[in-house]
């Protein structure tokens, strides 16, 4: 699972999607301890209750994609809060964009590409594990090969038109 994730976000940074920062290590750690908090919980929960359709993991991988970037501009918001001491900081921040900590404040639509990306890459990233890992068999491994492949290739090029 986490080298679906990493393998897909350094990808889809490489393959010409919106980013924040400009070093693919970052992107890739990050990758991974999204993997690790988010990807990897949804695994054994799906996994523990049998619940393993392609339409399930693929929206759990949404979700999964969803969260650590609304999380951290909940976190920067929290930040501007405290700092600040009222909400007239935060309002302000929220007019231009979504602040994040360490980042500043990411403007609206570079902040919308870039969550839908990130909904995109866990969409994939659960897609492709149905077709790696569940519903592989010994018969059909190369053609769910030949299939992740085709899903990666697919995100790759939305998340180039998202830039």
């Amino acid at each position: 699972m986490l080298s679906l994730v990493v393998g897909t976000a350094l990808a889809v940074r490489w393959g010409g999607g919106a980013r924040i920062v400009g070093d693919a290590w970052i992107t890739a750690v990050a990758a991974g301890v999204t993997g690790l908090v988010f990807g990897l919980p949804i695994v054994a929960f799906t996994l523990e209750r049998g619940r393993t359709s392609a339409a399930w993991l693929t929206g759990l991988g949404a979700v999964a994609g969803a969260l650590p970037l609304a999380l951290l501009g909940l976190s920067g918001m929290m930040d501007l809060r405290f700092r600040a001491g009222d909400w007239e900081r935060v309002t302000w921040a929220l007019e231009r964009g979504m602040p994040l900590p360490g980042v500043g404040i990411l403007y609206w639509p570079r902040y919308l590409r870039l969550e839908v990306q990130t909904v995109l890459i866990g969409l994939a990233c659960g897609l492709m594990f149905w077709l790696l890992m569940i519903r592989a068999r010994p018969e059909t491994r190369a053609i769910n090969g030949l299939l992740a492949l085709f899903v990666l290739g697919i995100l790759m090029t939305v998340a180039t038109w998202l830039r």
